[in-house]
């Protein structure tokens, strides 16, 4: 009797409890000091890239209600007013980074040849087609041969066009 009993107390002790219910320190060997304090090191870290990430993005909440607040108008006539100002500021803009863009006519395509001012997709086509036939343009005033372009169309495009 007195084997079985001490083989009992060993099972039981494998198992992390003695023979009268208390802990028998098994369990606080799995859970040693330096795997509790490597399990709270992890935790605090997450704790404080949460926190980062809270704070950045009251920043950007923050931001975004600055930027509405510039837009809010008590008179509706003035936020159309702001409204259509700032659409003719995009055109503006528009318009000059397309005035701005030098084009190769030898080897645009129709994208970039309608930008040019009087040519449309139709004429951009009618100069690659002009392209393809007769070669390249040996100067931008060769343009003018293309039918349906005349020397205004090129006097007012000269700028913004090149032939390499």
């Amino acid at each position: 009797m007195n084997k079985r009993w001490q083989d009992d107390v060993k099972d039981s002790i494998k198992e992390g409890v003695k023979a009268n219910g208390q802990s028998t320190g098994v369990i606080s060997k799995r859970f040693s000091p330096v795997i509790i304090s490597r399990g709270l090191f992890v935790l605090f870290m997450l704790w404080i890239l949460l926190f980062v990430a809270m704070v950045n993005s009251h920043a950007q909440a923050k931001n975004n209600l600055q930027v509405q607040a510039e837009q809010c108008f008590a008179d509706p006539k003035q936020a159309y007013a702001y409204l259509i100002a700032q659409q003719q500021q995009q055109r503006l803009q528009a318009d000059q980074a397309k005035h701005n863009t030098i084009i190769n006519i030898n080897q645009a395509g129709e994208a970039e040849l309608t930008q040019l001012s009087g040519i449309g997709s139709q004429k951009a086509q009618q100069i690659i087609l002009y392209r393809e036939t007769f070669g390249l343009f040996t100067s931008v005033d060769d343009l003018a041969k293309v039918k349906g372009i005349g020397a205004q169309t090129v006097a007012n495009n000269r700028d913004r066009m090149i032939v390499q």
